[in-house]
């Protein structure tokens, strides 16, 4: 992969960057940028296609709290994720833990609560049952899934969508459901 520009006349490689350490200019290794602290790759000959070079991982909290769209009762979902980049293509675990708002609550047989989640880009929703309809849940206690998603993306952020939905018994309405496919819940992370 090569860089050109104009150079009025015709384009021309442009294989050599440099920048002003305060006492002259330096040349810079091809495709460095500035990260705040340190210069850091952003690509070498070697990759191929667009998007950023390299490689980079990142984890952390999505969201330490987001509550179910109908109460009664309600569901609280956190969001934490380990994610990891090769270029443009991105490889993660999203943790989806789940409880109820309050001590003296209850969701009981019947009801089954499914996690769809995705990188935002990609086609294909993964899912996962956070809450089976033979499990009965009550108070506070936290109960998790984890999907593996994959998927591209251009530049150093990445988003995750999510949603979940409710089947089985109709008792409660929809409590428990979050989102929609059509409206899901959507968080943005860095990863370099």
């Amino acid at each position: 992969m090569s860089i050109k520009r104009f150079t009025g006349a015709a384009f021309a490689d442009v294989t050599v960057r440099k920048r002003w350490d305060g006492s002259g200019w330096v040349n810079l290794a091809f495709g460095r940028r500035w990260n705040g602290s340190a210069w850091a790759d952003l690509w070498s000959d070697s990759d191929s296609g667009g998007g950023s070079g390299g490689s980079g991982s990142a984890s952390g909290t999505l969201v330490s709290k987001v509550s179910s769209t109908v109460a009664r009762p309600t569901v609280n979902y956190a969001a934490t994720y380990a994610a990891s980049r090769s270029g443009t293509a991105l490889t993660m675990n999203l943790t989806l833990a789940a409880w109820l708002n309050s001590s003296a609550s209850s969701l009981g047989s019947g009801v089954k609560l499914t996690v769809y989640a995705r990188v935002r880009g990609s086609a294909a929703w993964s899912t996962a049952v956070i809450k089976s309809a033979s499990a009965v849940w009550r108070g506070v206690t936290r109960h998790s899934v984890s999907l593996n998603l994959s998927g591209t993306v251009s530049g150093t952020a990445a988003t995750v969508e999510f949603y979940v939905t409710r089947s089985g018994s109709t008792y409660g309405g929809s409590a428990g459901t979050l989102g929609s496919a059509s409206k899901p819940k959507s968080y943005t992370f860095n990863i370099n």
